[in-house]
């Protein structure tokens, strides 16, 4: 399957970071509940609207989202400690034990961490809790602070990442490299860029998998949903597994299951088919 996250839980968001700040739980609920409408097989989780009280926010937030659903959660901070209470709360409120097997089916984990660099700090907190919860985890093509711009660059990133990865215990399958998706209208060539980053990485290590932000693509840009329902289809062609994206938007999913049947990752269009009849399919 191809994995899509929900990503309008995000306190960037206007909206999300009011509903934080005001614990406004029917606001949350009804956000899940957007996401889980439109098709999301897992929901991204960021509360970073402060950093001194990302750890709180995030308790609260995770609760609320875990009680609301029994969808798989994407746990999205720089911060180990806040992604640690997150992963605590959830299991908290669903009374759940950490599972066996890191997936529920096949590209589907029970959780995945967004995300881990190869900057000390990052890496050192979060490759713990890989093992510890058993979860899969976003691998950005990152080493400091600075995004990286050149291609060849971020491969060679992701390349030294994956290996450290795979290295200290953490499975192919466990790992959905990030080729850090830059905006379009900043250099007309990081769409592309992005396409190659993952084709690259995904031919030279067996079961690697990979995911990406999509929006970022059409940052600054008019229309950005024309933008972002293209570089889909261009993604999905390069290999791409899954992606962080607004499932509430009709006809971006429309585009996601069309170029997963183009791709031939749709066996007997049997998707394509069942979206069509359950009325999910707009032009």
């Amino acid at each position: 399957m191809f994995l899509t996250i929900g990503e309008r839980l995000n306190a960037t968001r206007k909206g999300v970071a009011t509903a934080i700040k005001e614990k406004n739980v029917d606001f949350i609920i009804e956000e899940i509940n957007k996401q889980l409408d439109g098709g999301a097989a897992m929901i991204d989780v960021n509360a970073g609207i402060n950093p001194k009280l990302e750890k709180e926010s995030m308790r609260w937030l995770a609760k609320v989202v875990a009680g609301a659903c029994d969808t798989p959660l994407c746990l999205d901070s720089p911060n180990p400690e806040v992604i640690k209470t997150a992963v605590e709360a959830v299991l908290e409120t669903r009374g759940a034990e950490v599972p066996g097997g890191f997936e529920i089916e096949v590209n589907l984990p029970w959780l995945m961490i967004n995300s881990v660099t190869l900057e000390d700090k990052s890496y050192d907190g979060i490759v713990p809790l890989l093992k510890e919860y058993n979860c899969a985890v976003v691998a950005l093509c990152m080493k400091s602070g600075d995004a990286p711009g050149g291609t060849d660059a971020r491969i060679s990133i992701g390349r030294d990442l994956v290996d450290k990865l795979t290295a200290d215990g953490v499975q192919p399958e466990k790992i959905y490299v990030d080729p850090l998706v830059l905006p379009v209208g900043v250099d007309t060539t990081n769409g592309m860029a992005a396409t190659e980053i993952i084709h690259s990485l995904k031919s030279e290590f067996a079961g690697l998998r990979s995911c990406c932000g999509l929006s970022n693509i059409s940052f600054g840009l008019p229309v950005r949903a024309v933008l972002n329902r293209v570089f889909l289809t261009l993604m999905i062609s390069a290999g791409l597994d899954s992606a962080i994206l607004d499932t509430s938007d009709r006809k971006l999913m429309s585009a996601a299951r069309a170029s997963l049947t183009m791709c031939g990752k749709d066996a007997f269009c049997a998707d394509y088919i069942s979206a069509f009849r359950s009325q999910q399919l707009e032009a």
